[in-house]
């Protein structure tokens, strides 16, 4: 009985989500690295202008750089396998959403400027970073 519990803990304790956590690393076509459980959904890098001047939340008038799982909302990449995201390359498996065409424009290294990174199951994780 002790080694079914034991197994059973195993189990459970296995199968338990970590939290995503993001890094930041460069300048103007920073790498974003990715740790955690989940798949990404969505990825979006807004202007500095945004936390000032956004009308509302999410306001994609201010979107540098949007991104979203080709296969829709709930089919994004595991975080494990995704590993990093570099500013301005699309990942397999994604699409750019913002800009419509080409390429972002570049960011501004000391600018605060905002990242959103959307999991299916309503969970967000925003950063603020310079």
């Amino acid at each position: 009985m002790t080694t079914l519990r034991f197994i059973l803990l195993a189990w459970c304790l296995a199968g338990c989500e970590r939290p995503t956590r993001v890094s930041v690393k460069g300048g103007t076509a920073p790498v974003f690295e990715l740790s955690g459980s989940g798949t990404v959904a969505i990825f979006t890098i807004f202007s500095p202008d945004f936390m000032t001047k956004a009308e509302k939340p999410l306001d994609d008038n201010f979107a540098l750089w949007k991104i979203r799982a080709s296969g829709g909302y709930l089919y994004g990449t595991r975080i494990g396998d995704l590993g990093r995201i570099t500013y301005g390359v699309v990942p397999l498996g994604y699409t750019q959403v913002k800009p419509t065409t080409g390429t972002p424009s570049p960011m501004i290294e000391g600018k605060n400027t905002s990242m959103l990174l959307k999991q299916p199951m309503l969970r967000e994780l925003r950063v603020t970073y310079r």
